[in-house]
């Protein structure tokens, strides 16, 4: 019965009827909580409508259930960084490369690699802005 609704809002996405697929996604979840499937989805719906702590919501379900999944976590990083936890983006982010290693997944391990780099160094900056700031200050 969940695979239907899985397969109606799929067919609503394909129609751009977005109100209609997360509403088919919902009740594939209600029937069962361990579509994976149908949590990814409405993850990926609510990153692109914005709505980060649902979207966060879905992925950590998706990501529990599919633990192995290092793209879950690199969305799911996406939307920690989009929601202004940039802390836990970088968890999700080593996250994801231990599972790309463990894998042997060497293309989407060094695209973990690079955004961690890029991810780590624009937090490094934003921790010493504040610091730069209040010695100008002090002086």
């Amino acid at each position: 019965m969940g695979r239907n609704c899985l397969k109606e809002g799929t067919e609503q996405l394909k129609q751009n009827n977005l109100r209609e697929a997360i509403i088919s996604f919902n009740k594939a979840v209600s029937q069962d909580s361990s579509n994976s499937d149908a949590h990814l989805m409405l993850g990926k719906l609510f990153l692109n409508m914005k709505e980060y702590p649902k979207a966060i919501e879905h992925f950590e379900a998706s990501s529990n259930l599919q633990p192995d999944s290092g793209e879950i976590f690199l969305t799911l990083a996406q939307c920690y960084d989009l929601s202004g936890d940039r802390k836990t983006a970088i968890s999700m982010i080593q996250r994801s490369i231990v599972i790309y290693k463990l894998q042997k997944n060497t293309e989407d391990y060094n695209a973990a690699v690079k955004l961690y780099q890029m991810l780590t160094r624009a937090n490094n900056q934003a921790e010493e802005k504040p610091n730069s700031e209040s010695n100008k200050e002090e002086k």
